[in-house]
């Protein structure tokens, strides 16, 4: 399997927050002919403006973005980190911790820079600020006139990476079982003296593939020979989906990125979720703290 080199971390990731990548500072060349704030934007706070202003420049430019990350790049077909790489052009992590005017996690490692390297401990995201991500975060559902100028954007860079999480999602939530025992998995392995293995979802790679569920222990060789990683999405990308949904089903707004994400495709895609309802839990309860015994 060609997989992405193997990290010791738990990175935090909102596809729509961190679409607005690093410096929020005058040296910034794009910064220059930011939209203006309409009467609406203006009622809000000075800090959701700037957010605002940046993420109409990403949704823009992102085009003429670079990767800023030492990693191999993989865009535009990568996963999130890949995509966070040339997100940060616009607003970095450090960036948005500073500038937002709500507490984008509750808890976690993340304490006013991205932590990489966590191996006992996630961030967990702030309910309310996810709630609020597409009110600055996708500037063409209140501004019709961008949706032309930013549909290019949207297809190269953004659908691959949205698409994946949403049919990640999906699958997830058609099987619940599943779901929540990975999640349980996590906690256990966060709670270990070792911490989280290197290669912890690397079980992930297979989940798009129609027979993983008749078998998720199944070997290399299983899958290989049954569809590989099912052909449609690409498994290193899926692995990391994957990884973020337990991480939020954990942390409990799994359901609001879903939305979030559902709010992205009713602006650029809408036939995509035409006939789906409005991502719900299924009765699914948050996975509560798990404790050695």
């Amino acid at each position: 399997m060609s997989a992405l080199p193997p990290r010791r971390l738990l990175v935090p990731t909102a596809l729509l927050g961190l679409l607005l990548g690093a410096a929020a500072c005058a040296s910034n060349p794009l910064a220059s002919d930011a939209a203006a704030p309409n009467s609406e934007a203006a009622a809000s706070s000075t800090l959701t403006l700037d957010l605002r202003a940046l993420a109409t420049q990403a949704w823009l430019h992102f085009d003429q973005t670079r990767h800023t990350c030492e990693t191999f790049d993989y865009f535009p077909a990568g996963g999130i980190y890949t995509f966070y790489c040339r997100a940060r052009t616009f607003l970095s992590v450090e960036a948005l911790l500073a500038n937002t005017d709500l507490p984008v996690f509750e808890s976690g490692p993340h304490q006013g820079t991205l932590v990489r390297d966590a191996t006992d401990s996630f961030g967990h995201y702030n309910p309310a600020f996810v709630s609020r991500l597409a009110d600055w975060a996708l500037p063409a559902a209140t501004h019709p006139a961008l949706l032309p100028r930013t549909r290019a954007v949207y297809t190269k860079a953004v659908r691959p990476l949205a698409t994946t999480l949403w049919a990640t999602y999906q699958r997830l939530q058609q099987h619940p079982e599943y779901l929540q025992a990975e999640a349980t998995r996590l906690q256990l392995a966060m709670q270990s003296p070792q911490g989280v293995p290197r290669d912890h979802y690397e079980r992930y790679f297979f989940v798009m593939n129609p027979h993983f569920f008749d078998a998720p222990e199944a070997d290399f060789n299983y899958f290989y020979n049954r569809g590989f990683d099912g052909g449609v999405y690409e498994g290193n990308v899926v692995k990391s989906a994957v990884g973020f949904w337990i991480r939020r089903h954990i942390d409990g707004t799994d359901t609001l990125f879903a939305d979030q994400l559902k709010r992205l495709f009713q602006v650029y895609e809408p036939a995509l979720v035409a006939d789906q309802p409005h991502p719900t839990k299924q009765g699914l309860p948050t996975s509560p703290p798990i404790s050695h015994p």
